[in-house]
């Protein structure tokens, strides 16, 4: 047995040059194409949403063939807020994401001079007064995969040559790439050059 996700209701989604699901083929249905728990790679600070639908996936062994059961259950651990993001439960099988993607290139940092004539990093939202930016310092490497972690109920094999009414729970992760945007960067620092003190 195996979960297959499916995505619809998409938004925010832009084409990444060299994204890496480019390079990926299915490992399960051994095609061309993206593993069905890798979501669609996104730029950081860019609001998308989707909508998953969650399913068993079952082999018949007299065909072969996948079938596939809606979900009964799926819960998460994962703090979807510290990065951003919007975790909704719609019901057994279904569930919402949405957000920008934040708080993912911890290498990523601009250092201000204070008000006390001191250097210190933080993040270029921060409150704390300042009279200028000194310098920021990219992220390296500028893309990484995040993990999302769900606990995944399924019904009882369809197919089985001896069939059982338990469920099986499965523990699996949703994939992201997340690309940093030179132009986000930009934006960030012109910003901050008109909110200094000096």
């Amino acid at each position: 047995m195996a979960i297959k996700f499916t995505y619809s209701a998409e938004s925010g989604f832009e084409t990444i040059p060299g994204d890496p699901l480019d390079q990926m083929v299915d490992p399960v249905e051994g095609t061309g194409g993206v593993p069905s728990n890798y979501i669609k790679s996104v730029y950081e600070y860019t609001y998308f949403t989707t909508t998953i639908t969650i399913q068993g996936k079952y082999t018949d062994p007299m065909t072969g063939e996948f079938t596939y059961q809606n979900a009964v259950n799926h819960t998460t651990s994962f703090v979807w807020a510290n990065h951003g993001l919007t975790y909704t439960k719609i019901n057994g099988y279904t569930m919402k994401l949405e957000g920008p993607v934040t708080n993912v290139f911890q290498d990523q940092y601009y250092e201000f001079s204070l008000t006390d004539y001191s250097s210190q990093i933080l993040p270029f939202d921060t409150t704390t007064p300042f009279w200028s930016l000194n310098r920021y310092e990219k992220p390296n490497p500028v893309l990484t995969e995040f993990l999302y972690p769900l606990t995944v109920t399924i019904p009882p094999d369809p197919n089985a040559l001896i069939p059982s009414v338990n469920n099986t729970v499965e523990q699996v992760d949703l994939h992201q790439w997340v690309v940093w945007r030179y132009q986000t960067a930009i934006n960030n620092i012109l910003y901050l050059k008109t909110q200094g003190l000096k």
